[in-house]
């Protein structure tokens, strides 16, 4: 099992995103089918924009929870912890979690390279949405 502060440091060695990006969705598309889909397994509101995405999600989350849902919430960026980006219930991603879906992602995602089904492993910001989607269903959120 690997511990979260090197998790957290193979997430940063992944380096600018601006180099590694690539336009398109099939890297992320291909990891979320070989975990199964797990972003289908909840319902889901994505909220898009320039400014106050941040507040409009925890505005909306907030009600949900009042409201009795289990709520998961994905945010970026971080200010200090990356575990600040994924949420159930206002509640962080404990650093021990983290690094235990961190851990399933990357495993996924070498033997889709080792196969030849994505090019290069997925972005920093395409593995924590793969992980933030694996662990909102491990959660069981509304």
């Amino acid at each position: 099992m690997i511990a979260y502060p090197d998790s957290v440091q193979f997430l940063y060695a992944l380096g600018n995103e601006i180099k590694t990006s690539k336009l398109g969705l099939e890297r992320i598309t291909a990891v979320l089918a070989a975990l199964g889909n797990p972003e289908r397994t909840y319902r889901a509101v994505h909220v898009a924009g320039t400014n106050g995405k941040g507040s409009t999600c925890a505005m909306i989350a907030s009600a949900l929870r009042a409201d009795g849902h289990r709520v998961g919430l994905y945010t970026s960026p971080h200010l200090v912890e990356p575990t600040e980006r994924i949420r159930v219930d206002g509640a962080e991603i404990p650093p021990e979690r983290f690094a235990a879906v961190f851990d399933g992602i990357r495993h996924v995602s070498t033997q889709l390279l080792d196969s030849g089904a994505i090019d290069m492993h997925p972005t920093y910001f395409e593995t924590v949405t793969a992980m933030a989607f694996e662990y909102f269903r491990s959660e069981q959120i509304d």
